[in-house]
């Protein structure tokens, strides 16, 4: 029987196939007949530069997963996990009068005889500008820290700046219960105050509050601390995850 012009096309396939390489063959077997004539369907294969992204991509993720280890490890090394006897010390000495608790990158101070709370978190340091008095040595940046006081559904609440130890009155404000409201008046420009009122909000912080030096010198040096912790953390996370 005579065959086709499909048919010889598919045989000739068949037979010269089995001795071809597999893209060889690939393409012999994409011959069809089209109206009587013979035409090629071209399998599509990725470019060259297609085929490298497998292979870029691979070593894009050992070269992060490398350094990201190998940062690990300096920090590691370098004990800057560890808490400073220092710090470990004025915690030791506030915390007989403070509870200290930890959310994260977050801490929240509470005092033992009174209702007054502090909350602070590791990453609200103030921006130092380069400045001659720090040419020899690491600036220490101050730290935003709020204050709390609640009673009879009222919160006052103070904004402040730890700052070289000192604590620094920003804002002052009153909201109901624990809720923020943006409605609400946010209390007037601290700045612009009388400066004998001023001078007695700072009192009250510091005599009657109990929000003195030490506390003010614990919240940047656990601040500074912390960041420390939850980088090394980071960087651990982010190595799970690539992997």
């Amino acid at each position: 029987m005579r065959l086709s012009a499909q048919g010889l096309i598919l045989r000739h396939a068949r037979t010269a196939g089995r001795n071809q390489p597999f893209r060889a063959r690939q393409r012999m077997f994409s011959l069809v007949a089209n109206n009587g004539e013979a035409r090629s369907m071209e399998p599509k294969f990725l470019p060259a530069k297609d085929l490298s992204i497998c292979s870029f991509s691979s070593q894009s993720k050992m070269n992060l997963l490398d350094i990201l280890s190998a940062e690990h490890n300096e920090e590691v090394s370098s004990r800057n996990t560890e808490i400073p006897q220092a710090l470990s010390d004025l915690k030791a000495k506030l915390e007989t009068t403070w509870r200290v608790v930890d959310d994260a990158a977050s801490t929240q101070m509470f005092s033992k005889d009174k209702k007054v709370q502090i909350s602070f978190h590791c990453q609200n340091a103030v921006d130092q500008m380069d400045s001659e008095e720090y040419e020899d040595e690491e600036p220490v940046s101050p730290f935003h820290f709020t204050i709390t006081v609640p009673k009879a559904g009222k919160t006052l609440t103070i904004d402040c700046l730890s700052d070289s130890g000192l604590v620094r009155v920003e804002s002052v404000r009153t909201t109901v219960s624990d809720v923020e409201d943006e409605n609400m008046y946010q209390g007037p420009d601290f700045l612009e105050l009388d400066e004998s009122l001023q001078d007695a909000f700072s009192a009250y912080i510091e005599e009657e509050l109990s929000i003195d030096s030490d506390v003010a010198a614990f919240i940047a040096m656990y601040s500074d601390y912390k960041e420390q912790i939850q980088y090394v953390q980071f960087l651990h996370d982010v190595q799970r995850i690539v992997e």
